[in-house]
C-alpha cells in the first residue's frame, strides 16, 4: 500500500508534487504540465528545482511542452530547437540526476524527438527500487 505524506500545488494547474512511501521506500512525484508560452514554461521548469533537492528518487513526468536537449544522445534526432525552456528542463533534468525513461531503455533507438513532449524522467534508481 501507498502512504501519501507531502502534498504541494507548486504552480496552480502547472505542477504538483507529491512524496509518498511504499514498503519504507520513500519517492518523490512530479507532475508536470509545462506552459505553451516560453517565458512561463521557463519559468515553471526554474520554480521546479528546488523540489528536486531532496533524498528521495525522483519520478518526474508530464507534458513539457518542449522536449530535452539530445546533444551526445547515440541516434538522437538533431532538430530539437533549443530555447530558454530547454535550457530549464535540461538544468532540471542535469541537477537532479535524472533520467529521460525512453532514452535510458532505448539508447540506439533513431525516434524523432521533436514530437516528444509527454516525457517520464526519473532518477535511475526508480527502477531497481520500485
Amino acid at each position: 500500500h501507498w502512504a501519501f505524506y507531502f502534498t504541494k500545488v507548486v504552480v496552480d494547474g502547472r505542477a504538483l508534487c507529491i512524496d509518498v512511501e511504499k514498503n519504507g521506500s520513500k519517492l518523490r512525484i512530479i507532475n508536470v504540465y509545462g506552459h505553451t508560452e516560453l517565458k512561463e514554461r521557463t519559468a515553471l521548469f526554474q520554480i521546479l528545482q528546488p523540489f528536486l533537492c531532496n533524498r528521495r528518487p525522483i519520478i518526474m513526468g508530464g507534458d513539457f511542452n518542449c522536449t530535452p536537449e539530445t546533444s551526445g544522445i547515440q541516434g538522437a534526432a538533431s532538430t530539437v530547437k533549443k530555447d530558454s525552456s530547454t535550457c530549464a528542463l535540461d538544468n532540471l533534468i542535469k541537477d537532479g540526476n535524472l533520467k529521460d525513461v525512453f532514452r535510458f531503455l532505448n539508447p540506439w533507438g533513431r525516434g524523432k524527438v521533436e514530437g516528444k513532449i509527454f516525457v517520464i524522467i526519473l532518477c535511475v534508481k526508480v527502477l531497481w527500487t520500485f
